[in-house]
């Protein structure tokens, strides 16, 4: 990204299930960057998944990806409004979302619900912070080859 842009990307990693955790996270970031005040775009790309059948899943692992995808991408949203966007400038928020929800799939109850709370949350921000220069947008990406999640979820056997 750097090579492409000339700009910096800083991966913060953390417990996105916790405004603590990344609001640390968001703090390390922008000490990285110098003590600057702002960063420019947000990337909401965590995700919990795994495969399940509804009739196997209990309500602890729907949670947990639901917390994971859609809790998650709102702390983080919202943690990076306050500090960074809302003081002027705007900026940008990319949710990480998927397409799986769109007409239903097998064992992926759980993470089809958590991405289409992720959508939702995407357009609702995008209605509400954007008169503030706020851009909010997802990308649904498909599957991505020679990846974990590729691996764990079928794509490789």
């Amino acid at each position: 990204l750097r090579r492409a842009t000339g700009r910096r990307c800083i991966a913060a990693p953390c417990d996105v299930r916790s405004s603590d955790d990344f609001a640390a996270a968001l703090d390390a970031a922008l000490a990285e960057l110098g003590g600057q005040r702002h960063v420019n775009i947000l990337v909401n790309g965590a995700a919990g998944n795994f495969l399940c059948p509804a009739d196997s899943l209990t309500p602890k692992g729907f949670r947990t990806v639901l917390d994971i995808d859609a809790v998650g991408s709102f702390i983080a949203a919202r943690a990076v409004y306050d500090r960074c966007f809302s003081r002027g400038g705007g900026g940008v928020i990319l949710n990480v979302s998927a397409t799986l929800y769109y007409k239903g799939d097998v064992m992926q109850a759980h993470a089809g619900a958590a991405k289409a709370a992720v959508d939702a949350l995407t357009r609702h921000l995008a209605v509400e912070w954007g008169d503030r220069g706020v851009r909010v947008n997802s990308l649904s990406p498909g599957p991505i080859e020679d990846t974990e999640g590729f691996d764990k979820l079928g794509g490789k056997s």
